[in-house]
């Protein structure tokens, strides 16, 4: 191929913004002609590569635009550790709350995996191509504080419009003012029953009340979250500390203590 004609090629190629064909097509033109492959298979190993640069490149989009601490995996929580029921969590892995519009709560102490394990199933939702958005609870809170101080109320609600989930860390952890919680609280019942929402905390159903400032508004919030809602219990024992430490526990599994916690509460009102 002349200069002239490779020029005009790659000037075509940046004009289409086909950056991945642009970067290998002196490589793979080279592998097409010394292997005496036709036309299609030059063509088609181009648009392959250039695909798989697109899946990448949206994938770390993805992964940017959630905001998550730290990417983890599953493959590096120590079950064996844990009182969570690993299969419990494995089926949540998959993703399929997400589709039936399901929320998630993680209940336990300091240090047993909560924050771990919401991560590890966020990033594989990433991965089959869902967006995610991760907070810290009291960031939210603050950002949502700060929307409707400068008069800009509803922007965190409109830019979500698209994502399968939000992961709310440290619920119990940090207080925030009456305003706030009012204001989370509006923003928690848009989403019911439209976005997932899956929640980190160290509180019971019964504590709750203590950071909304409001019993009522707490009761409403549980009705909503609780409709639709997998709990999975860490338990207290630090699942940090056994993992420095080393000790032997038995295997727990979740139970139905929280919901029914949830549920005493809605019916003592």
């Amino acid at each position: 191929m002349s200069e002239s004609r490779r020029d005009r090629t790659m000037e075509h190629l940046r004009w289409l913004k086909l950056g991945a064909v642009r970067r290998v097509y002196d490589e793979v033109l080279d592998r097409t002609l010394k292997g005496r492959k036709g036309p299609e298979d030059f063509l088609g190993e181009l648009l392959d590569q250039e695909i798989a640069a697109r899946k990448v490149s949206a994938l770390n989009t993805r992964l940017k635009k959630a905001r998550l601490p730290q990417i983890k995996d599953l493959d590096v929580f120590k079950f064996e550790e844990a009182t969570v029921e690993e299969s419990v969590v494995r089926r949540l892995y998959e993703g399929d709350f997400v589709r039936e519009k399901k929320n998630v709560v993680f209940m336990g102490g300091s240090g047993t995996g909560k924050t771990h394990l919401a991560t590890s199933i966020g990033v594989n939702l990433i991965r089959q191509g869902h967006k995610v958005r991760f907070w810290n609870l009291v960031d939210l809170v603050n950002e949502l504080e700060q929307e409707k101080e400068q008069h800009r109320t509803g922007s965190i609600q409109r830019k979500l419009k698209g994502y399968s989930l939000v992961i709310l860390d440290e619920l119990g952890y940090l207080p925030f003012t009456a305003q706030g919680a009012q204001l989370l609280f509006h923003l928690m019942s848009s989403w019911y029953e439209n976005l997932p929402v899956m929640i980190t905390t160290n509180l019971e159903f019964k504590e709750w009340d203590s950071m909304f400032h409001n019993q009522k508004m707490t009761i409403a919030l549980l009705d909503r979250l609780t409709h639709h809602c997998e709990i999975v219990e860490t338990g207290m024992a630090s699942y940090r500390l056994k993992t420095r430490q080393r000790e032997s526990g038995g295997k727990g599994r979740p139970t139905g203590k929280s919901l029914q916690a949830a549920e005493n509460v809605l019916k003592s009102q």
